[in-house]
């Protein structure tokens, strides 16, 4: 027993000294690059080189010589250390951002779609239309709006102001003559939350999707139903 006591308390000096380095990488970080939001800071596979992750980014940082460094870590026989922590961190970053997202289900969870849309857009209208004739099986979407007008800003306050939210989507996407749009601060708030996951992620266009975890950008439906029906065949593979 005694010599677990010492050996615990060798191994405090050790944990507070990763803390501060972690606090100095971080605040090393904000102040190379303000309004950053660290959401970790872990040794890399390089001595003295930490991987920094920020949201869906990630990035090193050598303490000593306060060198930012961006780009992938990657052995001579084409080994990629960045790419699976890169994909983490988006799978994290949409996974903490989904309590402000509209979300609906079809059938049981084996599939997870993240789809960032805009009422506004030709591309997204047309994705709805489709959805609609081949309609998605135990799937969960998380549906994030995005505005790139005062209009369609209102359209989506409108619906996450709504006490049926889905069926408002409905109605504003097909193109219903609503005659009084819902206003609300916690709408806004939500859709402002949207916004800042897209941007964390580098969603600048609509419609995008990540697919079990793969980036689709615009409405490639033959794309998204591959990656589903993907995912499903390995789920039945498993179970057999």
């Amino acid at each position: 027993m005694r010599n677990l006591i010492i050996a615990a308390l060798m191994l405090v000096p050790a944990f507070l000294n990763a803390q501060e380095f972690t606090s100095e990488v971080e605040k090393a970080v904000k102040d190379a690059i303000p309004g950053t939001s660290v959401d970790s800071v872990e040794p890399s596979e390089l001595p003295g080189i930490y991987m920094v992750t920020a949201g869906s980014n990630v990035f090193y940082f050598h303490l000593e010589k306060r060198l930012l460094i961006f780009g992938e870590i990657m052995t001579t026989t084409g080994t990629n250390y960045t790419k699976p922590n890169r994909e983490k961190a988006m799978r994290s970053t949409l996974s903490r951002a989904t309590d402000s997202s509209l979300t609906i289900q079809y059938g049981e969870p084996l599939n997870v779609v993240y789809e960032f849309t805009n009422p506004e857009c030709g591309a997204c209208l047309g994705y709805e239309e489709r959805l609609k004739q081949q309609p998605y099986e135990n799937t969960v979407r998380h549906i994030f709006f995005l505005s790139w007008s005062p209009t369609a800003k209102q359209k989506l306050e409108h619906i996450m102001c709504s006490e049926d939210k889905e069926r408002a989507k409905e109605l504003v996407y097909s193109g219903a003559d609503i005659k009084e749009f819902a206003s609300c601060e916690y709408g806004r708030n939500l859709v402002e939350k949207q916004a800042m996951t897209a941007r964390n992620l580098g969603v600048d266009r609509t419609p995008t999707f990540f697919v079990n975890g793969t980036k689709v950008v615009g409405g490639n439906m033959g794309k998204i139903h591959s990656l589903l029906k993907e995912k499903s065949h390995v789920e039945n593979s498993e179970s057999d």
